[in-house]
């Protein structure tokens, strides 16, 4: 049966049984997960659930479920966290009742990429035999066709085997140009198309793919398929840099907002960056490298290993560009600490090698303070670039260990560069040596920031009782995240008290000041 067709069928009996809600729902999460509607899709998607349950009907839910799969593991690349729902999901889909539900194919593409996510060299086989399994069953009619052959294809470019993958992605498009109406498949021969010239790009074909890519924007475009656009956008502009032609890639780089919302975009977004940058077109700056870094943590921490360690590989190699080890240790440090995740990581360990010892031939700088220099003499000579200046902080800080300027330029300096437990050890140092509610404030700003609401409250417990001083930062904090988190309510209580608190301790100072004039 048609996918879709079954939908539509679906959706109408829901609503002559006074369920429209319910309908809409199946007829919008779909659009929000391929076009990268993610929060919107994440607010909607318990009360679908919660409908699709209550109504009784399995095939409903597997539907719903698979799209939200789509937005989280195709999209948001989240295949650590949702990898397990994956497998929960195939299972339900392949129950005896189920199995008949067009949707039950398509669960399939979910746990697959979430596979390939975690280690796609490693898992090359076991993805080809899921996908040749579940092609053998369906025909170019299924939508998911295009999708499944897709994954296979994948398998073939993570293994090396581009003419392999190329000869396979053409093959398929064959066999949907050959059954689709011409309307059907001008509309869904998207993905099969960016296989075909990524394999050709693969090959050194350039010219070819560079022409294939472009028409597949148009189409986007055309389309209004976002998602496709930006993803297109990002093919050139590696296929024009890797043929000479950066300038003109430079111009169909997408804006930041939108790669940074989408971790499907980060492996081809810090390629062509790093491309970019070999080209000479655009400055390899510590800016462009906490970019970098920004997504290669998100990627990591989604447990989606294999873009991560391309993009670690890539800021490492940024950054060793610059002269900067300390920054480049970082990545270096997290292809290290993915390794052992990955089925077959000879290849990274190579990669993790090559990078070690490149950045420790970088010698180190030489700081060289005179003696006596004050710290205001030292904040006049820094430059503005956080990773240059980054040395003399280090340095400086010891020498005046009670200025909080420098303690605020060393902490935001490793920060920015993406050090963000040094930067917080180095704020928490500073305060139990000398506490002050000013570092308090400092310390319990940058752990608001970060997240770190368990040691934002310990901090705070341990702090309060001060004196009002103290108590004031505290609840100036706590007012703070609440803000953030727009709990209004609670952030007015929370800036009230830190007032009070604030001018009792001003009270209690005239008070003093009094008693030592009468003295």
């Amino acid at each position: 049966m048609n996918i879709f067709e079954w939908v539509g069928q679906a959706q109408g009996q829901l609503v002559e049984e006074g369920q429209p809600r319910l309908a809409q729902l199946m007829e919008a999460i779909p659009s929000m997960a391929s076009q990268d509607e993610h929060q919107v899709l994440d607010a909607l998607m318990p009360e679908a659930l919660a409908l699709a349950r209550q109504h009784g009907n399995p095939w409903i839910e597997i539907y719903l479920r698979h799209w939200n799969l789509q937005s989280h593991i195709l999209h948001r690349l989240e295949s650590g966290p949702y990898l397990s729902e994956a497998v929960d999901l195939l299972e339900l889909a392949h129950r005896e009742e189920n199995i008949g539900c067009p949707q039950s194919t398509c669960v399939t593409q979910d746990l697959t990429v979430a596979y390939a996510q975690r280690d796609g060299e490693g898992f090359v086989e076991e993805r080809l035999e899921v996908a040749a399994e579940t092609l053998s069953r369906i025909t170019p009619r299924w939508q998911c066709f295009v999708c499944i052959s897709a994954q296979y294809i994948s398998a073939l470019m993570d293994a090396g085997r581009y003419e392999e993958a190329l000869e396979y992605a053409v093959r398929q498009r064959d066999a949907m140009e050959a059954t689709l109406t011409p309307e059907q498949f001008n509309w869904r021969r998207g993905n099969m198309d960016a296989a075909v010239y990524d394999a050709k790009a693969r090959l050194g074909r350039y010219d070819e793919a560079i022409e294939e890519a472009r028409e597949r924007l148009k189409r986007a475009q055309a389309n209004r398929t976002e998602h496709h656009v930006t993803s297109t956008q990002l093919d050139l502009a590696i296929y024009l840099c890797e043929s000479g032609r950066a300038e003109e890639a430079l111009e169909l780089m997408p804006d930041g907002e939108t790669i940074l919302n989408t971790p499907a975009f980060y492996k081809d977004t810090a390629r062509a960056l790093a491309e970019l940058v070999k080209a000479d077109v655009i400055e390899n700056s510590w800016q462009m490298s906490r970019t970098v870094w920004t997504m290669a943590q998100r990627l990591e921490a989604n447990g989606a290993y294999s873009p991560a360690l391309r993009v670690a590989q890539a800021h490492a190699e940024l950054s060793i560009a610059r002269r900067q080890p300390w920054v480049a240790r970082q990545s270096v440090a997290m292809i290290a600490r993915i390794l052992p995740e990955l089925r077959k990581p000879a290849r990274f360990q190579a990669i993790h090698d090559r990078l070690l010892a490149e950045l420790e031939a970088i010698p180190a700088p030489e700081v060289g303070l005179p003696e006596g220099i004050s710290a205001e003499q030292i904040l006049d000579t820094l430059s503005g670039d956080p990773e240059l200046d980054l040395p003399t902080l280090q340095a400086a800080h010891p020498l005046h260990p009670e200025d909080d300027r420098l303690l605020m330029a060393l902490s935001e300096a490793l920060e920015v560069t993406g050090l963000i437990k040094p930067s917080l050890a180095v704020l928490r140092e500073a305060l139990e040596a000398a506490p002050t509610p000013q570092r308090l404030t400092l310390l319990g700003g940058r752990l608001i920031r970060h997240g770190e609401d368990a040691a934002l409250d310990a901090l705070l417990s341990a702090y309060e009782g001060e004196g009002d001083a103290f108590a004031a930062s505290a609840w100036w904090l706590r007012g703070d995240r609440a803000q953030r988190r727009e709990d209004l309510a609670g952030a007015a209580e929370a800036f009230l008290l830190a007032r009070a608190r604030a001018r009792h301790n001003l009270s209690q100072g005239d008070a003093m000041t009094n008693l030592e004039s009468k003295g």
